[in-house]
């Protein structure tokens, strides 16, 4: 059977972004949100080695 993963994307950046210190670059840009995103996604796809992975985004603005 084939394996399909789905990931809401917003949430876990916004996880990411909270559980982690704050992690910059030498310019001060956080980073730290995107290093836990990378991180949790890359340790899921070695666990569940997923056929399909789908990341879905929140878009601005209402949706309904």
């Amino acid at each position: 059977m084939k394996k399909l993963i789905l990931i809401d994307s917003h949430a876990l950046i916004h996880r990411a972004y909270h559980a982690l210190p704050p992690l910059t670059t030498k310019s001060g840009e956080l980073v730290n949100a995107v290093y836990g995103f990378t991180s949790i996604l890359i340790k899921t796809i070695s666990n569940f080695k997923p056929d399909y992975i789908v990341a879905a985004f929140d878009a601005p603005g209402a949706t309904f």
